[in-house]
């Protein structure tokens, strides 16, 4: 299983603050379940735009982590995707129509993020199921991967 992390969710990890429970659990669910989590080349620029130079310097140094994803489609290139999308006014736009073709194109399975904007275009490009908050993602794997205890008869001789 292949999982891109958005922006929003790395910096909620790496961050110079105590993490959040359900992070923490979600990183632990895919580590102990060999799920690769991966991050777009279009985080490392949508971190660029950070004012904090330390707090940037600090988040990229972080990012080395985790593989960046490697299968890069164009969406440029798909005009059924890019009506869907919607229009791209900023940079930040195309970042996220970037990352969401990535999963519209079957490159990740899952994309995991907290940016209610890009889980509304992923409503509009009909691969919204595919897109988990945090909580949605760790109650996915939980049920995924959940251990079901097994009872065996007891022989008594």
């Amino acid at each position: 299983m292949r999982i891109l992390v958005d922006t929003n969710i790395i910096i909620y990890r790496e961050d110079h603050k105590v993490i959040d429970t359900q992070i923490t659990g979600f990183h632990r669910i895919a580590q102990e379940n060999h799920i690769k989590l991966l991050i777009h080349p279009g985080s490392l620029k949508d971190l660029e735009n950070d004012k904090n130079i330390e707090r940037k310097n600090i988040l990229k140094s972080k990012l080395n982590v985790y593989p960046q994803l490697e299968t890069l489609p164009d969406f440029r290139f798909d005009a059924d995707y890019t009506k869907a999308f919607g229009e791209i006014s900023r940079a930040n736009d195309e970042i996220d129509a970037q990352i969401l073709y990535a999963l519209y194109r079957d490159a990740i399975d899952f994309l995991v993020t907290e940016d209610v904007k890009l889980i509304k275009r992923a409503a509009r490009c009909g691969i919204k199921e595919r897109v988990f908050t945090i909580p949605e993602i760790l109650n996915f794997l939980n049920r995924e991967f959940e251990t079901k205890e097994i009872s065996l008869p007891i022989e008594i001789s």
